[in-house]
């Protein structure tokens, strides 16, 4: 078990070579805290770790709000490339469009993340807002995200 609050060490270390969702380790991460943007820690100021199906919707959170390959410090498998939607000269359905599937690349880079499903995805004022449904391992996840 892990007790490391970087987002990639884990389905690295203990999901290589796992083929079948059943045989997947417990999925532990930090508790994430989605009004403050950071992992809520203990009063030793150590991250809580949590587990199954809290610690994957803390994961997709971080994994929306993170530039890919944009930190050495990250897998160059983990976070999306939303990013790259800036600047570019595209009708509004083309940006959602591409939007939307940088959101389930994201996502599905996760080996406990079956499917991901975008409920309503929003451009508005330069906020991208999207709501979706990951069916994961343990269960479905639905969740709101603004500014990914």
């Amino acid at each position: 078990m892990t007790t490391s609050i970087y987002p990639f060490l884990q389905t690295v270390k203990y999901t290589e070579g796992v083929s079948d969702p059943a045989e997947l380790p417990l999925f532990i991460d930090a508790k994430w805290n989605d009004a403050e943007g950071c992992a809520e820690l203990d009063e030793l100021g150590e991250p809580i770790m949590v587990s199954g199906t809290e610690a994957i919707r803390g994961w997709i959170y971080r994994t929306l709000r993170t530039q890919r390959y944009a930190e050495e410090l990250y897998s160059f498998d983990y976070g999306s490339e939303v990013s790259d939607l800036i600047g570019r000269n595209w009708s509004k359905e083309t940006r959602l469009s591409e939007a939307e599937r940088y959101i389930k690349e994201a996502l599905l880079q996760n080996p406990y993340i079956l499917s991901a499903e975008i409920d309503d995805l929003t451009f508005e004022n330069c906020t991208l807002t999207v709501s979706l449904t990951a069916r994961t391992v343990y269960a479905d996840i639905r969740l709101e995200a603004t500014n990914v």
